[in-house]
């Protein structure tokens, strides 16, 4: 974004050097295109449109009579890499819009959505005082599978840093643990309740053993309310118990699950498991 505006800057520069009147113009539609780029909120269809609209005013308006092609070329060349580049980027950065009910505040809208607060603020730039928002207005939120994604990274760095720290082997992390993770953290989410024992599933024990999953012990630490991984498992070392179960010394992999909603908010679960020496060599994958 930053290179994009340094070129648009340059851009100006050249164009507008000799002929500031003209300025007033075209700084408004830098303002729409900066707007366009912090929301990313249209389609290709809309892009196109929009950026063909703009780049038609500027040749006509500023280049009509012009006889300097090569500017005109200029011009042409960088709205088009700008228009590639916003296909690309809403892709990577995909947004969703929130409306502000009656009672909403910055903090409690990232609670509710499992949104990171300072995220939450660096999505919204139009919003001038977090403190002051209003029912109706439109609030932008971060692509939530992207951060589920990173926490549950991040959950798993924390791990590892933890047992490393302690002259302990890294986990392995196993995707299908992570999947039984997954679920034991959303009927926890589903059924109200913040237990090793599972209602739907029994205790870690009979939950792998229905999945079929080999191992010599199982472990699971879970916690519901935390929002990131850093403050769920801040609670887990402050525990004896689950800090133990993450610097087991016979632990090989470890699965790692996360559910949003509910009544609590945030579910996490973590299950280590030592796996059989023949499910290491190649008959588990």
């Amino acid at each position: 974004m930053s290179l994009l505006l340094t070129i648009h800057e340059l851009l100006v520069g050249k164009v507008y050097i000799n002929n500031p009147n003209k300025f007033s113009h075209f700084n408004n539609s830098r303002k729409i295109i900066k707007l366009q780029f912090e929301r990313r909120d249209f389609t290709i269809f809309s892009d196109f449109i929009f950026f063909s609209f703009i780049w038609r005013n500027y040749i006509r308006k500023n280049y009509g009579r012009s006889k300097d092609m090569k500017l005109k070329k200029e011009v042409i060349t960088f709205f088009f890499i700008l228009f590639v580049w916003l296909c690309f980027e809403k892709n990577v950065y995909a947004v969703s819009k929130y409306t502000v009910q009656s009672g909403d505040t910055f903090w409690k809208i990232s609670l509710i959505h499992g949104v990171n607060f300072e995220s939450l603020l660096r999505e919204n730039p139009q919003v001038v005082n977090p403190n002051i928002i209003f029912p109706g207005d439109t609030l932008y939120l971060p692509d939530l599978q992207l951060g589920r994604k990173n926490e549950l990274e991040k959950m798993l760095h924390l791990i590892n840093k933890e047992r490393s720290s302690a002259g302990l082997p890294l986990l392995i992390n196993d995707e299908k643990l992570s999947a039984i993770a997954d679920k034991k953290a959303l009927d926890m989410k589903n059924h109200g309740y913040v237990s090793h024992k599972s209602p739907t599933y029994g205790n870690p024990t009979v939950m792998l053993s229905t999945f079929h999953i080999p191992f010599s012990f199982v472990l699971e630490n879970i916690g519901a309310g935390p929002t990131t991984a850093d403050e769920m498992f801040s609670t887990w070392v402050n525990s004896q118990v689950n800090l133990s179960n993450i610097l087991e010394k016979r632990a090989t992999h470890v699965g790692i699950g996360y559910a949003r909603g509910g009544l609590h908010g945030h579910y996490w679960t973590a299950i280590i498991i030592e796996k059989n020496r023949s499910d290491v060599d190649g008959k588990y994958q």
